[in-house]
């Protein structure tokens, strides 16, 4: 049942015939069982046993009446913990029983019980101090009560989260965007918007069928309450996702101006009421142990619901045309491992990858998600596909180094999880001496004529005009062959000349004996100055015999005598005497290889990796094309701030700061350059900017005490230290700090 009430809301939002009436039927319904629940009795021997015996409880008493720590425990939990639950542990009578549900209350939520680690309640605990922390500065409300932090809370941290600064038209807002978040039943990707009502804290949760786009802005003669083109006007400046999410949370429904922007304001508020009765989600398998609990037994069976699936990796990097470097992911997932939802007379298919690159240190080099939105087959293609592998691929920018690659694979529609692992390592470009990169076994090559513009798009295993089909298990059979696909890199000094002296072989092997071999000259296959060649060869596989086997391809200078080895790939695979079932896949496209968002990208992966020089070449080149690029002129600050050229930090971030002269990264980026100067007069002036842009932030405040002791202005530096141990006082250096200056002072 709960299934198929997430496939209704699924199809409302994608705009189904009769949506907005079976949405205002949905309310009505869950508005009649939250009317009826607050009235209904909770049980004394499990729950739904006290409502039948018509018993009535004050809940809000028996909180009052229990002891402090298990109120604070409460508040701790208050997301989460379904009603039924909530009512149940208010119904506890003894500390032992209340300590006991506590445990189980986890237990229920462990995905992987019988561990020593809690990964949920690990979680819940890091979201709840960090929205404590941070999340409630602006307000005088602690941070898990806001709406920020019970988002936070609920949902976690998003994928992109957006602050709008407090402008001549609009309020102080931040824009959230949760992707691939498809816990709670969520939609896989979707907005949010927080703002300060009329220009006052706390940031408030931003609803856009009843609090309309006007009260985002400031109102003026300029921007009226009726006039929503001119709202949407002024929005548009700020950006596209602002914009849209003022009318609508869903990336996918119509915002302003388009067909349906009245029902996609009901879908936000739909979204929202999703969020906030997520806790009740799976309240039925939770049952069993709060009555345990009520009715004193010792032990009870939680159901976890986490299982994992198994799935094979293909993970290969290559040079682009432009020199660049990409790696292709390829994801094999058998048809048993693949649940497939039924809605009506369709098939769906919900899933999400997400990604982290780190390097040998261990330093997050790039983290990604890609959300696969709902796939959709009638039942003929249903039946095509069904006793097939699927495979997903995907391609993406890196840069040269040694990197670990870590896949997390979701399915949405099974609640199942597959995790897996990759190496890479890329040598520098250009080579310094010539050698192959990765080798691909392939199934087929598919040649992408003029004239299918779908197909321009760039995608993962697409080279140029060649689209490959990868083999994931490098399983092959003496029918269909096999293909060897590669790329060779030579040095920059090598002419065409030079490049036509060597041969190329491909040897196979089998139970240690060489079966076959094909050679041919590089010179017919080397365009003019070409530094990275891509090339295939196909492979007759008849004299094999089922079972292992490998290929082995060496590229020979023959100048001299039979030539020497100069270069080597090799890949083992295995024959069998069937042909497997032929796959099918899921591509996702990206930007072309030419766009100007890679040089940035990879000026970005560089500095993550610490190697400056080269993130600052990356800078330079989005600067040179375009000077106003803010984010690369601020990460090339915080280049400077690491390289300690402080002197041009100052006079590139300077300018910058006219046109945004409340922005705070450039406010402490250059009181971060005066302070390493010992510049204490020029600090305080840009970290006293600073603090008014966040008065509540320990760190500023920190900081700036630092810079009041080093002018002697003792009392000053007590005064701050102080402050920001009221706001944190869990900051035992600081403790430390603020006790060494008044003893020094006295």
């Amino acid at each position: 049942m709960e299934m198929f009430t997430t496939l209704v809301k699924k199809a409302l939002r994608k705009g189904k015939r009769w949506g907005t009436i079976c949405f205002l039927l949905s309310l009505f319904a869950i508005g009649s069982v939250l009317f009826s629940n607050s009235f209904s009795a909770a049980p004394a021997g499990g729950v739904e046993g006290q409502n039948k015996e018509k018993q009535k409880l004050d809940f809000k008493k028996l909180r009052k009446e229990l002891p402090a720590k298990y109120q604070r425990w409460l508040d701790e939990v208050t997301y989460i913990i379904s009603d039924y639950e909530n009512q149940g542990f208010l119904q506890l009578k003894t500390d032992e029983q209340r300590d006991l549900f506590i445990e189980r209350f986890w237990l229920a939520r462990d995905p992987t019980p019988g561990t020593k680690k809690n990964e949920f309640k690990e979680e819940h605990y890091k979201r709840w101090e960090y929205a404590n922390k941070y999340l409630g500065r602006e307000s005088y409300l602690p941070g898990w009560k806001t709406d920020r932090g019970r988002i936070y809370i609920t949902l976690g941290e998003p994928a992109l989260r957006v602050p709008f600064e407090d402008g001549f038209y609009n309020h102080t807002m931040e824009l959230w965007q949760y992707i691939s978040n498809t816990q709670h039943h969520l939609p896989p990707g979707f907005y949010l918007i927080f703002y300060m009502k009329d220009g006052m804290p706390p940031f408030r949760l931003y609803r856009p069928l009843t609090d309309t786009a006007y009260r985002l802005l400031k109102p003026g003669p300029d921007v009226k309450p009726l006039d929503e083109d001119t709202q949407f006007e002024f929005l548009s400046k700020l950006g596209y996702d602002i914009a849209h999410a003022a009318w609508s949370y869903l990336p996918s429904s119509g915002g302003f101006g388009t067909f349906g922007s009245s029902a996609a304001g009901m879908e936000s508020e739909q979204l929202i009421g999703d969020i906030w009765r997520a806790r009740n989600l799976e309240e039925e398998s939770r049952k069993d142990y709060v009555d345990a609990t009520l009715t004193g037994k010792a032990e009870v069976e939680v159901e976890v619901y986490f299982r994992t699936m198994t799935i094979e990796n293909l993970v290969r990097w290559f040079a682009s045309s432009t020199g660049n470097v990409f790696y292709d992911i390829a994801l094999k997932i058998e048809p048993e491992d693949l649940e497939v939802g039924k809605y009506e007379e369709q098939y769906f298919i919900n899933l999400d990858l997400n990604g982290t690159i780190k390097d040998e240190e261990e330093n997050v080099v790039d983290t990604f998600s890609y959300g696969l939105e709902d796939i959709y087959l009638d039942e003929a293609k249903f039946e095509q596909i069904r006793y097939r592998p699927m495979i997903l691929m995907f391609r993406r920018a890196l840069i040269p180094g040694n990197f670990h690659l870590d896949l997390v694979l979701r399915n949405n529609v099974s609640k199942e999880i597959a995790t897996t692992s990759a190496e890479l390592v890329i040598p520098p470009l250009p080579a310094e001496v010539p050698f192959m990169g990765n080798l691909y076994l392939v199934n087929k090559i598919t040649r992408i004529s003029e004239g299918d513009k779908s197909s321009q798009r760039v995608k993962a295993f697409q080279f140029e005009d060649l689209a490959i089909s990868p083999s994931v298990d490098n399983i092959f059979s003496r029918e269909e062959g096999m293909i060897a696909f590669y790329q060779i890199f030579f040095p920059d000094e090598i002419t065409p000349q030079q490049a036509s002296n060597y041969l190329l072989s491909y040897e196979i092997s089998q139970r240690g004996k060489m079966v076959s071999r094909v050679e041919g000259s590089l010179a017919e296959l080397v365009p003019s100055n070409a530094l990275v060649i891509t090339l295939y060869q196909r492979l007759n596989l008849e004299k094999l015999s089922a079972g292992k086997a490998s290929l082995d391809i060496f590229l020979k200078n023959m100048t001299t005598g039979e030539g020497v080895v100069e270069a080597y790939a090799r890949a083992d695979f295995e024959l069998v005497s069937q042909p497997e079932p032929e796959c099918w896949s899921y591509n996702q496209a990206i930007i072309p290889y030419d766009s100007p968002q890679y040089d940035y990208f990879r000026a970005k992966l560089y500095m993550n990796t610490g190697d400056y020089a080269y993130a600052e070449r990356g800078l330079m080149a989005v600067l040179g094309k375009n000077p106003e690029h803010f984010p690369a002129n601020l990460d090339y600050c915080r280049l400077l701030l690491l390289s300690q050229r402080y002197d041009e930090l100052i006079e590139r971030a300077s300018p910058l700061l006219v046109n945004s002269p409340r922005h705070p990264a450039l406010l402490e980026l250059i009181g971060q350059a005066y302070l390493y100067k010992n510049d204490y007069q020029e600090a305080r002036r840009y970290y006293e900017r600073l603090r008014l842009e966040r008065p509540k932030y320990p760190p500023v405040l920190n900081i700036l005490s630092y810079i009041y002791y080093n002018l002697k202005q003792t009392e000053k530096a007590i005064q701050l230290l102080e402050e920001s141990l009221k706001l944190d006082p869990a900051q035992e250096e600081i403790q430390e700090r603020l006790k060494k200056i008044k003893s020094e002072s006295q």
